[in-house]
Protein backbone atom coordinates (compact mmCIF):
# COMPACT_ATOMS: atom_id res chain seq x y z
CA UNK A 1 0.00 0.00 0.00
CA UNK A 2 1.27 3.46 -0.97
CA UNK A 3 0.63 6.59 1.10
CA UNK A 4 -0.35 9.51 -1.14
CA UNK A 5 -0.17 13.06 0.23
CA UNK A 6 -2.33 15.57 -1.64
CA UNK A 7 -2.79 19.24 -0.75
CA UNK A 8 -5.26 20.66 -3.27
CA UNK A 9 -7.71 19.93 -6.08
CA UNK A 10 -5.14 20.37 -8.87
CA UNK A 11 -2.85 17.78 -7.30
CA UNK A 12 -5.79 15.43 -6.76
CA UNK A 13 -6.78 15.62 -10.43
CA UNK A 14 -3.18 14.92 -11.44
CA UNK A 15 -3.10 11.92 -9.13
CA UNK A 16 -6.36 10.51 -10.55
CA UNK A 17 -5.33 11.01 -14.17
CA UNK A 18 -1.82 9.56 -13.99
CA UNK A 19 -0.93 7.85 -10.68
CA UNK A 20 -4.02 6.30 -9.12
CA UNK A 21 -3.83 2.75 -7.78
CA UNK A 22 -6.65 0.87 -6.03
CA UNK A 23 -4.40 -0.05 -3.11
CA UNK A 24 -3.48 3.57 -2.28
CA UNK A 25 -4.40 5.46 0.87
CA UNK A 26 -4.71 9.20 0.23
CA UNK A 27 -3.93 11.70 2.98
CA UNK A 28 -5.83 14.89 2.15
CA UNK A 29 -4.61 18.28 3.34
CA UNK A 30 -7.66 20.26 2.26
CA UNK A 31 -11.44 19.67 2.39
CA UNK A 32 -11.87 19.78 -1.41
CA UNK A 33 -9.47 16.91 -2.12
CA UNK A 34 -11.12 14.89 0.67
CA UNK A 35 -14.56 15.54 -0.82
CA UNK A 36 -13.33 14.39 -4.24
CA UNK A 37 -11.71 11.30 -2.74
CA UNK A 38 -14.96 10.44 -0.92
CA UNK A 39 -16.97 10.85 -4.13
CA UNK A 40 -14.65 8.50 -5.99
CA UNK A 41 -14.69 6.09 -3.02
CA UNK A 42 -10.92 6.28 -2.61
CA UNK A 43 -9.60 5.27 0.80
CA UNK A 44 -8.53 8.51 2.45
CA UNK A 45 -7.57 10.14 5.74
CA UNK A 46 -7.77 13.83 6.61
CA UNK A 47 -4.40 15.13 7.80
CA UNK A 48 -5.91 16.55 10.99
CA UNK A 49 -6.53 12.99 12.19
CA UNK A 50 -2.80 12.76 12.91
CA UNK A 51 -2.89 15.74 15.28
CA UNK A 52 -3.07 14.61 18.91
CA UNK A 53 -4.09 17.29 21.40
CA UNK A 54 -1.58 16.36 24.10
CA UNK A 55 1.29 16.19 21.60
CA UNK A 56 0.38 19.42 19.84
CA UNK A 57 0.30 21.27 23.18
CA UNK A 58 3.86 20.11 23.85
CA UNK A 59 4.87 21.22 20.34
CA UNK A 60 3.29 24.64 20.92
CA UNK A 61 5.33 25.10 24.11
CA UNK A 62 8.49 24.09 22.22
CA UNK A 63 7.63 26.53 19.42
CA UNK A 64 7.06 29.41 21.86
CA UNK A 65 10.48 28.74 23.36
CA UNK A 66 12.09 28.71 19.90
CA UNK A 67 10.39 31.99 18.97
CA UNK A 68 11.47 33.65 22.24
CA UNK A 69 15.08 32.61 21.65
CA UNK A 70 14.98 33.72 18.00
CA UNK A 71 13.44 37.12 18.81
CA UNK A 72 15.94 37.76 21.60
CA UNK A 73 18.88 36.77 19.38
CA UNK A 74 17.68 39.01 16.54
CA UNK A 75 17.15 41.91 18.96
CA UNK A 76 20.65 41.57 20.40
CA UNK A 77 22.14 41.40 16.92
CA UNK A 78 20.22 44.42 15.62
CA UNK A 79 21.14 46.53 18.65
CA UNK A 80 24.78 45.54 18.21
CA UNK A 81 24.90 46.43 14.50
CA UNK A 82 22.63 49.50 14.62
CA UNK A 83 23.25 51.18 17.97
CA UNK A 84 21.06 54.19 17.13
CA UNK A 85 18.22 52.02 15.86
CA UNK A 86 15.19 52.27 18.16
CA UNK A 87 13.19 49.26 16.92
CA UNK A 88 14.47 45.75 17.61
CA UNK A 89 14.07 43.75 14.42
CA UNK A 90 13.14 40.53 16.23
CA UNK A 91 10.28 42.12 18.18
CA UNK A 92 9.13 44.01 15.07
CA UNK A 93 8.77 40.79 13.07
CA UNK A 94 7.67 38.55 15.94
CA UNK A 95 4.20 37.84 14.55
CA UNK A 96 5.57 37.00 11.10
CA UNK A 97 8.35 34.87 12.59
CA UNK A 98 5.79 32.96 14.64
CA UNK A 99 3.79 32.19 11.49
CA UNK A 100 6.82 31.25 9.41
CA UNK A 101 8.68 29.11 11.96
CA UNK A 102 5.40 27.68 13.27
CA UNK A 103 4.31 26.49 9.84
CA UNK A 104 7.65 24.78 9.22
CA UNK A 105 7.52 22.87 12.51
CA UNK A 106 3.82 22.07 12.18
CA UNK A 107 4.41 20.51 8.77
CA UNK A 108 7.32 18.54 10.20
CA UNK A 109 5.14 17.32 13.07
CA UNK A 110 2.43 16.11 10.64
CA UNK A 111 5.01 14.35 8.45
CA UNK A 112 6.65 12.75 11.48
CA UNK A 113 3.24 11.49 12.64
CA UNK A 114 2.47 10.05 9.20
CA UNK A 115 5.79 8.21 8.96
CA UNK A 116 5.29 6.74 12.45
CA UNK A 117 1.81 5.56 11.49
CA UNK A 118 3.04 4.00 8.23
CA UNK A 119 6.69 3.08 8.89
CA UNK A 120 7.13 0.62 6.01
CA UNK A 121 4.98 2.17 3.29
CA UNK A 122 6.19 4.15 0.30
CA UNK A 123 5.22 7.82 0.58
CA UNK A 124 4.33 9.86 -2.51
CA UNK A 125 3.97 13.61 -2.02
CA UNK A 126 2.28 15.82 -4.62
CA UNK A 127 3.79 19.29 -4.43
CA UNK A 128 4.50 22.66 -6.00
CA UNK A 129 8.17 23.33 -6.73
CA UNK A 130 8.70 27.02 -5.99
CA UNK A 131 9.99 28.89 -2.97
CA UNK A 132 8.25 32.25 -3.07
CA UNK A 133 6.74 34.86 -0.78
CA UNK A 134 3.17 34.09 0.20
CA UNK A 135 1.27 36.97 1.81
CA UNK A 136 4.64 38.70 2.29
CA UNK A 137 6.00 36.58 5.13
CA UNK A 138 4.76 33.00 4.98
CA UNK A 139 6.24 29.90 3.35
CA UNK A 140 4.63 28.91 0.08
CA UNK A 141 2.02 26.27 1.08
CA UNK A 142 2.33 24.50 -2.30
CA UNK A 143 5.95 23.52 -1.69
CA UNK A 144 6.45 23.75 2.09
CA UNK A 145 5.44 20.18 2.97
CA UNK A 146 7.64 18.45 0.38
CA UNK A 147 10.65 20.66 1.14
CA UNK A 148 10.40 20.04 4.87
CA UNK A 149 10.23 16.33 4.11
CA UNK A 150 13.20 16.44 1.71
CA UNK A 151 15.36 18.42 4.14
CA UNK A 152 14.68 16.09 7.08
CA UNK A 153 15.86 12.59 7.90
CA UNK A 154 12.32 11.42 7.12
CA UNK A 155 13.33 11.46 3.45
CA UNK A 156 15.78 8.60 3.99
CA UNK A 157 12.90 6.16 3.65
CA UNK A 158 11.35 5.11 0.31
CA UNK A 159 9.49 8.05 -1.17
CA UNK A 160 8.73 10.03 -4.31
CA UNK A 161 7.84 13.69 -4.82
CA UNK A 162 5.68 14.57 -7.83
CA UNK A 163 5.73 18.24 -8.76
CA UNK A 164 2.49 19.69 -10.12
CA UNK A 165 2.22 23.16 -11.60
CA UNK A 166 -0.74 25.26 -10.59
CA UNK A 167 -2.81 26.67 -13.42
CA UNK A 168 -1.92 30.26 -14.26
CA UNK A 169 -4.58 32.79 -15.15
CA UNK A 170 -3.68 33.85 -18.69
CA UNK A 171 -5.73 37.06 -18.53
CA UNK A 172 -3.42 40.07 -18.83
CA UNK A 173 -3.27 42.24 -15.73
CA UNK A 174 -1.95 45.61 -16.92
CA UNK A 175 -1.77 46.97 -13.36
CA UNK A 176 0.63 44.17 -12.34
CA UNK A 177 2.72 44.67 -15.49
CA UNK A 178 2.97 48.43 -14.87
CA UNK A 179 4.06 47.89 -11.25
CA UNK A 180 6.77 45.48 -12.36
CA UNK A 181 8.20 48.11 -14.72
CA UNK A 182 8.21 50.97 -12.21
CA UNK A 183 10.89 51.40 -9.57
CA UNK A 184 10.05 51.19 -5.87
CA UNK A 185 10.67 54.93 -5.31
CA UNK A 186 8.18 55.94 -8.02
CA UNK A 187 5.60 53.46 -6.72
CA UNK A 188 5.96 54.88 -3.19
CA UNK A 189 5.65 58.44 -4.53
CA UNK A 190 2.38 57.60 -6.34
CA UNK A 191 1.00 55.84 -3.24
CA UNK A 192 1.89 58.78 -0.98
CA UNK A 193 0.29 61.30 -3.39
CA UNK A 194 -2.86 59.18 -3.61
CA UNK A 195 -2.98 58.86 0.18
CA UNK A 196 -2.64 62.65 0.68
CA UNK A 197 -5.38 63.30 -1.90
CA UNK A 198 -7.73 60.82 -0.22
CA UNK A 199 -6.92 62.33 3.19
CA UNK A 200 -8.01 65.80 2.01
CA UNK A 201 -11.25 64.35 0.62
CA UNK A 202 -11.73 62.44 3.88
CA UNK A 203 -11.43 65.56 6.06
CA UNK A 204 -14.04 67.56 4.13
CA UNK A 205 -16.43 64.67 3.65
CA UNK A 206 -19.72 65.11 5.53
CA UNK A 207 -20.36 61.40 5.99
CA UNK A 208 -19.68 59.65 9.32
CA UNK A 209 -16.07 58.55 9.56
CA UNK A 210 -14.63 55.22 10.73
CA UNK A 211 -11.11 54.56 11.96
CA UNK A 212 -10.06 51.03 11.02
CA UNK A 213 -7.47 49.43 13.29
CA UNK A 214 -5.95 46.16 12.07
CA UNK A 215 -6.57 44.23 8.88
CA UNK A 216 -9.11 45.29 6.27
CA UNK A 217 -10.72 41.86 5.81
CA UNK A 218 -14.41 42.33 4.80
CA UNK A 219 -14.39 46.07 5.58
CA UNK A 220 -12.86 46.85 2.18
CA UNK A 221 -15.68 45.07 0.37
CA UNK A 222 -18.32 46.52 2.66
CA UNK A 223 -17.07 50.06 2.02
CA UNK A 224 -17.78 49.63 -1.71
CA UNK A 225 -21.54 49.09 -1.23
CA UNK A 226 -23.73 52.09 -2.05
CA UNK A 227 -25.86 51.55 1.07
CA UNK A 228 -22.74 51.87 3.21
CA UNK A 229 -21.19 54.75 1.28
CA UNK A 230 -24.28 56.92 1.76
CA UNK A 231 -23.62 57.31 5.48
CA UNK A 232 -20.06 56.15 6.16
CA UNK A 233 -16.53 56.79 4.98
CA UNK A 234 -13.44 54.68 5.69
CA UNK A 235 -9.93 55.83 4.86
CA UNK A 236 -7.47 53.12 3.86
CA UNK A 237 -3.73 53.13 3.55
CA UNK A 238 -3.52 49.59 2.27
CA UNK A 239 0.16 49.08 1.62
CA UNK A 240 3.35 50.28 3.31
CA UNK A 241 6.15 51.67 1.24
CA UNK A 242 7.69 49.15 -1.12
CA UNK A 243 11.11 47.93 0.03
CA UNK A 244 13.68 46.27 -2.21
CA UNK A 245 14.46 43.00 -0.44
CA UNK A 246 18.02 42.55 -1.67
CA UNK A 247 20.12 43.12 1.45
CA UNK A 248 21.96 39.97 2.52
CA UNK A 249 23.03 39.28 6.09
CA UNK A 250 24.68 35.96 6.96
CA UNK A 251 24.08 36.35 10.70
CA UNK A 252 20.33 36.90 10.32
CA UNK A 253 20.13 33.85 8.03
CA UNK A 254 22.13 31.84 10.56
CA UNK A 255 19.75 32.78 13.39
CA UNK A 256 16.68 31.95 11.29
CA UNK A 257 18.15 28.59 10.27
CA UNK A 258 18.88 27.69 13.89
CA UNK A 259 15.19 28.10 14.71
CA UNK A 260 14.10 25.45 12.18
CA UNK A 261 17.06 23.05 12.25
CA UNK A 262 17.45 19.42 13.30
CA UNK A 263 21.03 18.22 13.79
CA UNK A 264 22.24 21.50 12.27
CA UNK A 265 20.25 21.07 9.05
CA UNK A 266 17.45 23.62 8.35
CA UNK A 267 14.10 22.18 7.31
CA UNK A 268 13.33 24.99 4.84
CA UNK A 269 15.19 27.58 2.79
CA UNK A 270 14.83 30.93 4.60
CA UNK A 271 17.15 33.05 2.44
CA UNK A 272 14.38 35.28 1.11
CA UNK A 273 13.07 35.85 4.65
CA UNK A 274 16.55 36.75 5.93
CA UNK A 275 16.73 39.33 3.12
CA UNK A 276 13.36 40.77 4.19
CA UNK A 277 14.59 41.24 7.77
CA UNK A 278 17.98 42.66 6.73
CA UNK A 279 16.46 45.00 4.13
CA UNK A 280 13.79 46.25 6.54
CA UNK A 281 16.44 46.84 9.20
CA UNK A 282 18.50 48.87 6.75
CA UNK A 283 15.44 50.77 5.50
CA UNK A 284 14.37 51.81 8.99
CA UNK A 285 17.91 52.83 9.85
CA UNK A 286 17.98 55.18 6.86
CA UNK A 287 14.59 56.60 7.78
CA UNK A 288 15.71 57.15 11.36
CA UNK A 289 18.66 59.32 10.33
CA UNK A 290 16.34 61.47 8.17
CA UNK A 291 14.19 62.41 11.17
Amino acid sequence: MRIIIIQNKIQFNKYISSYHSLDDTVICFDPVSKLLADKKKIKNIFYNDFVKENEINIKIDELDSRIDNLVNSLNKYSSKIFKDFKINIGSYFRFGLHQMVGQVWYNYYILESITKKFPKNEIIIFSGNKIKLFYEFRPNPDSLLSMVFSNSKLSQRKHRIIYVKNFINKQINYKVILKSLLGSKLINLVKDYKYILNSVKYIFNKRKKLLLLGGEYEWKQLSSFNEFKRDWKIRFKTYPEKINYKTKDKKILELLNESISIDGLPLYDLKIYAEILASTQKYFEKKLFKI
